[in-house]
């Protein structure tokens, strides 16, 4: 049995301008959701105490480093939400749509994991006062625990994303046959008025009369 992922984001339900630039409640939840990873990578640096010059340098590179983290994950969040837009823009089984969002969940937090590196390097090469032990080097450790951490989130987000897309699908078309059951109804409550109009029932009886035998 195919679970069948019906998200319709066409041309027709979601523009250009829409699938690049979002809607105000998407950057709403875009904005409190990465908020909250902000507090909690930026919050253990600000309540830190720097016991020295040198110290305090660090915490600032180190929440400089944060920052850039938190811009590119939110930049690589909206990406893969036009990559999803654009795959379902028809009907997809489950297995389908994993299989094109895949490449997309890994490719976009390996791009993002780069750029986290080369800017920590320029940083650390922007302060030579940064003293030597607590300069950031590239390590292929350090590199797959980045990717690791934002290859986690994407999935996250992408969960996150799917199941609010299909409440909002879900509560929409409660509300469209809503406003079809209304219009049937208005329609009958117009027939059954039109029934009993003074006019329409004078020409039944004139008709009713006129097949009765003299």
């Amino acid at each position: 049995m195919h679970v069948i992922i019906q998200l319709p984001s066409s041309p027709v339900t979601h523009s250009v301008h829409r699938r690049w630039l979002g809607t105000p409640i998407y950057w709403a939840c875009q904005l409190v959701g990465w908020g909250g990873v902000l507090v909690a990578v930026i919050g253990p640096i600000l309540l830190h105490e720097p016991r020295d010059a040198k110290e305090q340098i660090f915490l600032h590179l180190a929440l400089v480093d944060r920052l850039v983290f938190i811009s590119v994950g939110l930049l690589g969040a909206h990406l893969l939400r036009v990559v999803i837009l654009w795959i379902l823009r028809r009907p997809r089984t489950l297995g389908g749509f994993s299989l094109r969002v895949a490449p997309w969940l890994l490719a976009i937090p390996l791009l993002e994991t780069t750029w986290l590196q080369i800017s920590a390097r320029v940083n650390a090469l922007a302060v030579p006062e940064l003293p030597s032990e607590a300069r950031l080097e590239w390590t292929l450790a350090g590199f797959i625990e980045d990717f690791s951490f934002l290859f986690t989130l994407a999935v996250i987000w992408t969960g996150f994303y799917l199941a609010a897309r299909f409440y909002r699908h879900q509560q929409q078309t409660q509300l469209d046959q809503t406003r079809l059951l209304a219009v049937a109804r208005e329609a009958q409550l117009r027939a059954l008025k039109a029934q009993i109009n003074p006019h329409f029932l004078f020409n039944s009886l004139n008709s009713l009369r006129a097949l009765m035998p003299p």
